[in-house]
C-alpha cells in the first residue's frame, strides 16, 4: 500500500516522532518500546526468546515476509534485500558486521545500501601486501650466479708438471720380431796353420794340401761376433703387433705466479634468490567480537521526511 501524506499528516507524524525520540533510549543500538518501522537494534536474548512473540520486532535473519501483511515495512525496505512483488526479504545480519552505506572518502570505495559481502575470516597475504624488506644472500642454501665480463691475465703465471709419482708398465706379449740376415757377413781365418789361402775368399778346399777348412760334421765351435769376430754386419729387425703401456700413480701440476683479474667498469651484476622461508599460513582478519541478536522493527512509527 502506497502511503500518502499532506501537511497535516506530516505535522502529526512529526509530533509522534518527537515524542518517540524523547521516550527512546539514547543508545542507538537499543530496541525502543515504540520504534520507527525498519529500525534495526540489538537485544541480548538467548535461546528461544529470540523467536518469541514480539509485537514490534522480528529477527533480522533474511527471512521472507508477505507484502500484504507488512505494507508499511515494504514501502520503506522494498526488495533491497531480495524478493518479488508479493514478498520481500529482510536483511540477514547473521555473522555480519554492519557498515555505513555510501562512499568511503579515504579509499573511494562505494558501499551501496543492501549490498552484502561475505568474506572469509582469514586471508592469504600476497607479495605486494608485504612491507619492503631485504634478505641476506646465502650461497649455502641457494646458488648465486654472476653475470658480466671478467678480465683475467695469466702473463705472470707458469705451470710445472712433475711425473715423479708416475710409473709405466709395457706389455709385449702380442709383439713379434723377425730378422733379415742378408746384410750379415761371415769372416774366416786359417789361423796360420797353412800357407794356402782359400781361393776367392770363400769356404773351399785348399790347393796344396788335402786338409779341408770345413766339413759337414756337427759344428763344435762358436763363431764369435764383434769387431774381431767372424760374423759382422747389421741385420734389420721388423716388429709386428702393438705393445700396451699402462700408467700408474699421479702427476702433479703446480701454478707458479699469481693471475690478475679485473671487473672495474664492466657493469657486472649478481643475481640470486634467498632460501625459501615461511609457510603461507592464513592471517586472521576478524576483530575481537561477541555475538548478539539483531532485530528489525516491523511495526511502530512510520518515519516521515520533512
Amino acid at each position: 500500500m502506497q502511503i500518502k501524506s499532506n501537511k497535516a499528516m506530516k505535522k502529526i507524524a512529526a509530533l509522534s516522532v518527537l515524542s518517540a525520540a524523547m521516550m527512546a533510549s539514547s543508545n542507538s543500538q537499543a530496541c525502543s518500546a515504540d520504534p520507527f518501522i525498519s529500525a534495526v537494534c540489538i537485544m541480548a536474548l538467548a535461546g528461544n526468546q529470540a523467536t518469541g512473540g514480539f509485537d514490534s520486532y522480528v529477527p533480522a535473519v533474511g527471512q521472507q515476509l508477505p507484502v500484504s501483511s507488512y505494507q508499511a515495512l515494504y514501502s520503506l525496505v522494498g526488495n533491497t534485500y531480495g524478493g518479488n512483488s508479493s514478498s520481500f526479504n529482510l536483511p540477514n545480519l547473521q555473522g555480519r558486521f554492519v557498515v555505513g552505506a555510501g562512499v568511503q572518502a579515504a579509499t573511494g570505495i562505494a558501499y551501496p545500501i543492501g549490498k552484502a559481502q561475505d568474506n572469509t575470516p582469514t586471508i592469504l597475504l600476497t607479495e605486494s601486501q608485504l612491507p619492503s624488506h631485504t634478505h641476506a644472500l646465502s650461497s649455502a642454501t641457494s646458488p648465486i650466479s654472476f653475470s658480466g665480463n671478467v678480465s683475467l691475465s695469466f702473463q705472470n703465471v707458469s705451470f710445472a708438471t712433475s711425473l715423479s709419482g708416475v710409473t709405466a708398465a709395457t706389455t709385449l706379449a702380442n709383439v713379434g720380431g723377425s730378422v733379415d740376415g742378408s746384410a750379415l757377413q761371415l769372416y774366416a781365418s786359417h789361423g796360420g796353420t797353412t800357407t794356402n789361402e782359400p781361393q776367392g775368399a770363400s769356404l773351399t778346399l785348399t790347393t796344396g794340401s788335402s786338409a779341408k777348412i770345413y766339413s759337414n760334421a756337427t759344428p763344435s765351435v762358436s763363431m764369435i761376433g764383434g769387431a774381431n769376430g767372424s760374423i759382422r754386419g747389421t741385420a734389420p729387425v721388423t716388429f709386428t703387433g702393438t705393445p700396451t703401456t699402462t700408467l700408474g700413480g699421479a702427476a702433479t701440476t703446480i701454478m707458479v705466479g699469481t693471475p690478475t683479474a679485473s671487473v672495474a667498469g664492466l657493469g657486472a651484476n649478481i643475481t640470486g634468490k634467498t632460501a625459501a622461508t615461511g609457510i603461507g599460513a592464513a592471517v586472521t582478519i576478524m576483530p575481537s567480537y561477541i555475538a548478539m541478536r539483531y532485530f528489525i522493527a516491523v511495526n511502530g512509527l512510520y518515519p516521515v521526511s520533512n
